[in-house]
């Protein structure tokens, strides 16, 4: 075998080998070692970047398809390590374009090889329609047109001459020799890496090209006739290999600062790729994926040297006016900035222009941010009700670059450990409870199998060895499904209570003076965003059928859990709270006088709710509107109503029957109490219903009532004066107060009262409470000067300053 080959080889090469034979040399004994010596001495080291270059330019160029696989075949023979789906998008994309159309259209999938044969059979079938596609040529400037014209029409079967291009100025139609255009082309879509781009050919180099003659020397013809390839010959050979890139801008969402880059479009990489230069100079956050990516470059290697594991929190880009929010895939090591692959270039199917040698790129323009100054502020804040949308039509396109805060997916990582973690203290010397389970239906059991898989995947919860176990029950939802609850009252029993305060919601609305445009947040999974204190975790085991599992995160209906959060939330938003933000639990309200100032406010609480890897659940948030429902009532910029969705009821209740529902129906009026003039007074017949001497035996829940006269009368007037939807102005301590107050026998009432811009007096709250049995012995003017005195002490911190 080494003989034949050798017997092959002209020139040095054979001098090369005579050489080796005179010195016995180890090489002539094996055909392998005898070919990787031939290689390494003379083989070109280029070789293998000329076929890619080749390859990378080949097309089928209105050529019979069979004619193009030909010379597919002979450039892939010399890149036997590419992997088959590679070289199939390789050939697809060089197809005319109605036959790759056509190939999409039947739905090939496979190997090459049927690409190969489906390619055939549409061609040929595509030939035969009347009015195909036909290739001509039309000759060059100054060439004789007399030679070879003629009046007829070339025939359907005439097979189409290829498409030359100029080796000088990479333009069709003439040879360099006939060349009269400058060598250097502009592109202006941007250029390639100066390292990528091909060293300029000699003259004598392209003629060797172009007639397909081989160098002195070269022993490429006796390796490939050994390989059983012949020669290529490929009019794209000497292309210049220029990338096209085009200029971006990435917004960062963290500093909100701009930067532009060149970002490569590479339809050989299927996903869109970032430095980590890049992501350290725009302060980009990024995640852990779940599985590492790994992409393999055409000489099988790894790109950056390694499995990838990491993804960008979603960036806003812009090309042009066009704009939108994407991901990308952090490659630690790569020459290039931005790489945007097949999976953009699919979504966006931008359309390239490539005559005449320059190169540009339609794109569609997509959803554009708005720009509120261009509006007035009314207009603008109802355009973003329903106009304003950006990737995601659930909130204005100015937050698109903020989109992780709304992701389900973030959600479902576990949150970090944080100095208020949720710890669990047990009282010195207490008695745990003992480990307790309750039995299950088939359709509990089923929910709760649901529950453990999914939050054991998620990683909030694990199995528990612990002393202690609450037991697991379900409640019935409205929908009809079932919500699993840890009955924690065995726990919270033996725990020192925390004392963390909670906002108080009338505290809160009073705030809201400042308020015209209004955005609410709801948090996706609070509690499940705080960490159970390490070590802490086996206190908060539970048990069922399934077995025994505790929590990573903060449970509901743990003692304390509401005041844990507060605290985090607090923490996070302590710069902003009552100065335009308002926070109870998870429900958070933003304010502002004007849009500009709102969408900067919005903006920033949102950064730091991302910040601290809180999350907010979209479908229950809402933006930019001039009223909206918070803690269950309606607010405004003329003031707070009561819910109308929770007052409607009240007009339909029935009157109680049972000691249970009248404790109902007064929980539900109590909520709403500041609304409602002398609440105590009229409501006093029901509220003595309750006191324990006016019923015969112990009290209990079902317990029948003595329902009087009085007692209807009393429940009437409730639900009549729930029925007028009194609104309460927002107080403003830029403007005078009036307090009036006034007594009956059994009760004392005030109202705060201010005028608006009419000079009308307009009530901001009602108080009332009832006389205790020794306030009732008192003499008149001692009841009203006590309720001057109540009225005062009551609202306090409205009337001091004001």
């Amino acid at each position: 075998m080494v003989v034949a080959v050798t017997a092959s080889l002209q020139g040095e090469a054979a001098a090369w080998a005579a050489d080796l034979y005179s010195d016995h040399a180890r090489e002539l004994s094996d055909i392998g070692l005898f070919l990787d010596a031939l290689k390494t001495r003379f083989e070109d080291p280029t070789r293998l970047q000329r076929a890619e270059a080749q390859l990378v330019g080949l097309r089928q160029g209105g050529r019979p398809v069979q004619d193009y696989i030909r010379d597919f075949q002979k450039v892939t023979g010399r890149l036997r390590s590419w992997p088959d789906h590679l070289l199939v998008h390789h050939f697809s994309t060089g197809l005319d374009i109605d036959l790759r159309r056509a190939c999409v259209v039947r739905g090939i999938v496979g190997r090459l090889s049927e690409w190969f044969k489906a390619a055939v059979e549409l061609d040929v079938g595509l030939r035969e329609l009347p009015g195909a596609c036909e290739v001509r040529l039309q000759p060059h400037k100054g060439q004789d047109q007399s030679k070879d014209s003629t009046n007829q029409m070339p025939s359907s079967n005439a097979r189409p001459k290829p498409v030359f291009r100029c080796f000088r100025c990479n333009r069709p139609g003439h040879r360099a020799a006939e060349c009269t255009f400058p060598e250097s082309i502009n592109i202006p879509t941007g250029v390639g890496r100066p390292d990528t781009t091909p060293k300029k050919m000699t003259e004598k180099s392209r003629v060797a090209h172009q007639v397909g003659q081989t160098a002195p020397g070269d022993i490429s013809p006796a390796l490939e006739e050994y390989e059983e390839e012949g020669p290529v010959e490929d009019p794209m050979v000497s292309d210049p290999i220029v990338p096209f890139t085009i200029p971006i801008t990435l917004t960062s969402p963290v500093t909100g600062e701009s930067g532009s880059f060149q970002a490569l479009l590479d339809t050989g990489c299927t996903r869109c790729l970032i430095s980590k230069e890049v992501v350290w100079q725009m302060s980009i956050r990024v995640t852990r994926l779940k599985s590492p990516i790994r992409f393999e470059q055409v000489d099988g290697s790894l790109l950056g040297g390694a499995p990838i594991n990491w993804v960008t929190e979603p960036v806003r880009m812009e090309i042009g006016i066009h704009w939108e929010v994407i991901r990308f895939i952090l490659v630690p090591s790569m020459s290039e900035s931005i790489i945007l692959g097949l999976a953009w270039l699919d979504k966006w199917t931008p359309n390239m222009w490539w005559a005449d040698g320059s190169r540009h790129l339609r794109l569609a323009v997509g959803p554009q941010p708005p720009h509120p100054g261009v509006h007035s502020e009314d207009r603008a804040v109802e355009d973003s009700k329903s106009g304003l949308a950006g990737s995601d039509p659930g909130y204005p396109a100015v937050y698109s670059d903020l989109a992780a805060v709304f992701s389900e997916q973030e959600c479902n990582s576990l949150p970090p450990h944080r100095s208020t973690d949720c710890a669990i203290e047990i009282v010195p010397g207490a008695r745990l409870p003992k480990p307790r389970m309750y039995p299950m239906t088939s359709s509990e059991l089923q929910e709760m199998r649901k529950y453990i898989d999914e939050n054991l995947a998620r990683g909030f919860i694990e199995l528990a060895r612990s002393r202690i176990a609450a037991p697991v029950l379900f409640q019935g939802k409205k929908d009809g499904g079932l919500r699993l609850c840890v009955d924690f009252r065995g726990l919270n029993a033996v725990c020192i209570e925390q004392t963390y305060p909670l906002s108080l919601m009338k505290d809160l609305l009073a705030h809201l003076v400042a308020g015209k445009i209004f955005t609410k947040l709801d948090l996706r999974e609070a509690y499940y965003r705080v960490r159970i204190k390490k070590g802490d975790e086996w206190k908060t085991a539970f048990n069922c059928p399934l077995g025994s599992y505790q929590f990573k995160v903060m449970p509901f209906r743990l003692q304390g859990a509401p005041a844990v959060f507060m605290q985090l939330i607090n923490e996070v938003l302590h710069e902003h709270l009552y100065r335009g933000v308002l926070a109870y639990l998870d429900d958070i309200l933003i304010y502002s006088q004007t849009l500009e100032e709102h969408v900067k406010l919005v903006r920033t609480v949102l950064k730091k709710l991302l910040d601290a890897r809180l999350y907010c659940k979209l479908s229950k948030c809402e933006f930019h509107k001039k009223r909206i429902e918070y803690l269950g009532f309606r607010v405004s910029a003329a003031g707070i109503e009561m819910d109308p969705s929770k007052v409607r009821p009240v007009l339909e209740w029935q009157a109680p029957k049972t000691r249970r529902q009248l404790q109902r129906f007064l929980g539900f009026a109590n909520f709403y109490r500041q609304f409602i003039p002398s609440f105590a007074d009229v409501a006093l017949p029901l509220t003595q219903l309750l006191r324990t001497k006016h019923i015969a035996g112990k009290p209990h829940p079902g317990q029948s009532l003595n329902w009087t006269v009085a007692c209807q009368r009393a429940f009437e007037s409730l639900k009549t004066l729930f029925a007028q939807e009194p609104v309460l102005v927002h107080p403003d301590p830029g403007r005078p107060f009036v307090v009036q107050a006034d007594v009956s026998d059994v009760a004392v009432g005030a109202v705060l009262l201010q005028c608006n811009d009419q000079g009308i007096l307009q009530p901001c709250a009602y108080t009332s409470k009832k006389f205790t049995d020794t306030e009732r012995r008192w003499a008149v003017w001692e009841k009203e000067a006590f309720a001057v005195k109540w009225a005062l002490s009551t609202w306090r911190h409205l009337l001091e300053g004001a």
